[in-house]
């Protein structure tokens, strides 16, 4: 312990006692204790000096001590804490830090929580964390962290931003990340809090608050301009990896309110030769023996429609043993479904589809389906059952489609071939 006393104090200032060999004296300012039943604690109030005339008022300032000159010595820490609850189930003690009023049309004072300065050589800054309080050991809550923009008080002034920025960097350095996570789960079956960025109600007729994310500018030379990615979350175990969705406001309930349009538009060119940016829709890559991700409207596959049709419904159908090719592909597709409608059927005809690679004949290729396709009614369209093998419903710039009609064809007339295909 410090040397007795542990205080000393002087006409402009209350100091602890230097140690003497040993730490030095400890100085506390506590608030009285409340009197019997329910009388509450003393206050303690820490409040710089008024200014007078246009003088500014004094600083109240709160520092943790400065370390020995040694090598590994920590700087003393600075901490505002709200009181403990010692009654049954009362709530503990409030810190608040607020910057101080304006005057007149002066500013509110700001507030600012900062993160020490590193090292001269290559320490790091030090980081500001702000975290809701942990539950209460049985099953309370974690206390919320609310980071708000203040309200506008007067006719038709905006409330306050509210903004998270990664710092600056210098010279070649990145800037600093600016995350926002929610909760992990519990160990067991807890699910991961969710991170909401909500805009702002509108009042009566005015408009929503938009949301709005833009990748960071590019430097003013040739830097590329910062990505704007949305990825849904990886799965554990066996769990499917989150989805990730872009969904357009739904209206009102009113009358005539629209939907909200979801647009994807890429990015305009602003050189002089540039050209505009695409709109990339890229699936997921499958693993092992999975099914790879396709583009899809509408939960449905099929972006394409290959269509073979005779000119006349009373058109007669190719003769048994006659071989059609009706489509060559110029990029690489999967084919999703095929069909078959005639507008007269025939006597026992069939048509057997093919994919013709390379230099092969048509007709000639392996077949998509596995068996022929049979109509058996006028007007009534006819599925076939695809090859379950993803590689054979994979065509190749140059691949071909071609049919080859079998059976005793007899008066059928009037034959549409369609070929559903979705782009990978």
């Amino acid at each position: 312990m410090a040397s007795t006393p542990s205080t000393i104090i002087t006409p402009n200032a209350i100091n602890g006692q230097p140690g003497s060999g040993d730490a030095g004296g400890a100085l506390a300012v506590t608030g009285g204790a409340g009197g019997t039943t329910n009388n509450p604690g003393g206050a303690v109030n820490l409040i710089g000096g008024a200014g007078a005339g246009t003088g500014a008022g004094g600083a109240a300032t709160v520092t943790g001590g400065a370390s020995g000159a040694g090598v590994t010595g920590a700087g003393g820490a600075a901490s505002l804490t709200g009181g403990a609850a010692l009654s049954t189930n009362n709530v503990g003690g409030v810190a608040s830090v607020t910057g101080g009023a304006g005057a007149g049309t002066g500013n509110g004072a700001a507030v600012n929580v900062t993160g020490g300065v590193g090292g001269a050589t290559s320490g790091v800054g030090g980081a500001v964390v702000i975290a809701g309080g942990a539950g209460g050991t049985t099953a309370g809550a974690g206390g919320a962290v609310s980071l708000t923009g203040g309200v506008a008080m007067g006719g038709n002034t905006a409330g306050g931003a509210a903004s998270v920025t990664g710092g600056a960097s210098v010279g070649s350095g990145t800037g600093g990340v600016a995350s926002l996570t929610g909760g992990a789960g519990s160990a067991a079956t807890g699910t991961g809090g969710a991170v909401n960025v909500t805009g702002g109600a509108g009042n009566t007729t005015g408009n929503g608050g938009a949301i709005v994310d833009v990748g960071g500018a590019g430097g003013a030379t040739s830097g590329a301009g910062g990505a704007v990615s949305y990825t849904g979350g990886a799965g554990g175990g066996t769990g499917a990896g989150g989805a990730a969705s872009l969904v357009g406001g739904a209206s009102g309930t009113g009358a005539t309110g629209n939907g909200g349009a979801v647009t994807l538009t890429g990015g305009a060119a602003a050189s002089t030769n540039g050209n505009g940016g695409n709109i990339n829709l890229v699936p997921g890559a499958l693993a092992g023996t999975g099914t790879p991700g396709e583009v899809q409207v509408n939960s449905a596959a099929g972006l394409y429609e290959v269509v073979w049709s005779q000119p006349l419904s009373t058109s007669s159908a190719p003769a048994s043993a006659s071989v059609v090719t009706f489509f060559m592909a110029n990029r690489a597709y999967r084919i999703k479904y095929v069909s078959v409608i005639e507008a007269t059927f025939g006597t026992s005809e069939t048509y057997t589809f093919h994919k013709d690679t390379g230099t092969t004949a048509p007709g000639g290729g392996t077949a998509i389906c596995t068996g022929a396709v049979t109509p058996a009614v006028s007007n009534t369209r006819v599925t076939g059952t695809l090859s379950a093998t993803l590689a054979t419903l994979a065509l190749a710039a140059g691949d071909r489609l071609s049919f080859t009609v079998g059976g005793t064809v007899g008066s059928a007339a009037g034959v549409t071939v369609s070929v559903g295909l979705v782009p990978i």
